[in-house]
């Protein structure tokens, strides 16, 4: 069966690293490593893994054609500043959002289990789903959980998260349905018993594309030139001066011996040194800045800001100057075209599966979005004033319980004026002279 591209293996090929002299068994635990053990030789595995793919690669398109491109784990993925940023971001945001159960125009109180909290258990909230499902949907374009107990209404009541590295899905032969496995369990699951969102997909694909499986280039190049700059002070090959001994017939051994003594003298300390006339000191002048490639890491970052969605100068990466008016303004683009675009395929999925037919599953972006207390304010007068809201509504827009207040509003609001009395002798005409077959036509539109 088919895997996931991203899926792990029970049983990984044998690696380069167990027949290397300093092999990953022959290096750990090493001294001094006592408690979590095996999360040690965990970490270690990592990273020695990680820097032998990273010394050669992998080489993409059919019969090895393609070029070149580094393999990036998830493990090493998140060393990334940006991208490990940009996670918590997008993730932060959409914790605020509170999910709600719709049926028509009239939000439910209180909502269906499912809805309060869609994966319950010991010291797990809302706030840990949400988290998760970012995460997996931006790092591989995959969500999937399988579907709890039912309740007496027939729905589920709950999900039970499944590490989505370990799901496998393909198409039944016969029904042509989709039909998924999970780690090493014999049995397949049918498309029902599975909670799958994917994003990034193609028409008649099962499987969604995260950042990981086809941005990885860029990641590489990010990690990169960070590793570059680390090193760039401790093992950089640029000396720090030269040291110049006009002495005929100098031995490489008296040259050692000045370049020792001139490392006692200097090692730690800014104090004044006495040199012989015979010897000079040039100090050899670097750019940290180019050598660090500041504009390269400053592009990589904006790299990762822009596959995420997220703008720039919300993880602190200089752009061009913007201008907001308030919170409003500023977070408006970034949920509708981010957010909500992770967001409503999640939606929809509840609606489908979780939740009776009627009923909606919604992200309250107006927690979010919500506006200052002048705006509220002022928006509420308005509604109020052309009798589009009663003064209860008006009191909850404002920011204020919907009961309270003055007995009798403000000489300066206008009272909203009453219905027009209806007409008679208008033929076809209801109530409130209105046209009833233009109401059927627009009915029947």
């Amino acid at each position: 069966m088919p895997r996931w591209p991203w899926a792990k293996t029970t049983s990984p090929p044998p690696s380069p690293l167990a027949s290397s002299p300093s092999a990953f068994g022959a290096m750990v635990p090493g001294p001094g490593v006592e408690g979590d053990v095996d999360g040690f030789l965990e970490l270690w595995r990592r990273r020695a893994e990680q820097q032998t793919i990273d010394a050669g690669g992998w080489w993409g398109g059919m019969g090895g054609v393609g070029g070149w491109a580094p393999f990036v784990s998830e493990f090493s993925a998140r060393q990334v500043p940006a991208l490990t940023a940009g996670l918590r971001l997008v993730s932060g945001v959409c914790m605020q959002l509170p999910l709600r159960q719709k049926r028509g125009d009239v939000y439910l109180d209180p909502p269906a289990t499912i809805i309060t909290n869609p994966t319950p258990g010991p010291n797990r909230t809302v706030a840990d789903w949400i988290d998760e499902y970012v995460s997996d949907v931006l790092l591989y374009g995959n969500y999937a959980a399988l579907l709890g107990p039912l309740d007496s209404t027939g729905w589920p009541t709950s999900l039970v998260p499944l590490d989505v590295t370990q799901v496998s899905v393909a198409r039944d032969p016969d029904s042509w349905l989709p039909v998924y496995t999970y780690a090493d369990l014999d049995d397949p699951l049918p498309a029902d018993r599975i909670f799958h969102v994917a994003l990034d997909k193609r028409s008649g694909e099962l499987t969604g594309r995260g950042v990981l499986p086809t941005l990885s280039g860029a990641i590489g190049a990010a990690l990169a030139a960070d590793a570059y700059a680390g090193r760039y002070f401790t093992e950089s090959a640029v000396p720090s001066g030269v040291i110049t001994d006009t002495r005929p017939n100098l031995t490489q051994d008296q040259a050692n011996e000045l370049k020792s003594k001139w490392m006692q003298t200097v090692s730690g300390t800014r104090a004044p040194v006495v040199i012989p006339s015979s010897t000079t000191f040039t100090p050899l002048a670097t750019d940290a800045d180019k050598a660090q490639l500041v504009q390269a890491r400053q592009w990589d970052a904006t790299m990762v800001a822009m596959l995420l969605g997220v703008p720039p100068f919300l993880l602190g990466i200089e752009t061009q100057r913007h201008t907001y008016t308030n919170a409003e303004t500023e977070f408006g683009r970034f949920v509708s075209t981010t957010i909500l675009r992770l967001l409503k395929p999640l939606e929809q999925q509840l609606s489908v599966q979780c939740l009776p037919r009627g009923n909606e599953a919604e992200f309250w972006t107006g927690a979010l979005l919500r506006a200052d207390t002048a705006t509220r304010a002022s928006a509420a007068v308005t509604l109020y004033a052309g009798g589009i809201i009663d003064l209860e509504e008006a009191r909850v827009l404002a920011g204020f319980p919907a009961e309270g207040g003055p007995e009798e509003p403000p000489a300066s609001i206008p009272v909203p004026a009453p219905a027009p009395a209806p007409s008679s002798g208008s033929a076809g005409a209801g109530d409130n002279g209105t046209d009833l077959s233009r109401l059927h036509l627009l009915e029947g539109a």
